[in-house]
């Protein structure tokens, strides 16, 4: 399913733009979903990090392949660890990517 959702939700302090994992060196030390889509923003993966590790967990999952068939991710920071999960789960129920199955 094609990423649609209104980055105004509340649990979301901040977000980045899309970015190829290549272009992905920084991150804020924040809790947070990362999400792993096509060029056409159609989303693989929904990963969380509770933890300021947020680039290590990217690049933990980049190395199980979860992200098959994904050339971008977007980062969703949240304030806390349980809205980070609590968003993490509503996103994989909305859009149930292929390779959180």
């Amino acid at each position: 399913m094609k990423w649609n959702l209104d980055i105004t939700e509340k649990r979301i302090c901040g977000a980045t733009n899309w970015k190829s994992f290549n272009e992905l060196t920084e991150l804020e030390d924040k809790s947070g979903v990362y999400i792993f889509a096509n060029n056409q923003l159609h989303l693989k993966y929904i990963g969380v990090f509770k933890t300021k590790s947020s680039l290590l967990e990217i690049n933990d999952a980049l190395k199980k392949g979860l992200g098959f068939n994904a050339s971008l991710v977007k980062v969703l920071y949240t304030n806390t660890k349980n809205e980070a999960i609590a968003l993490h789960n509503n996103i994989i129920e909305l859009y149930q990517p292929v390779n959180n199955k």
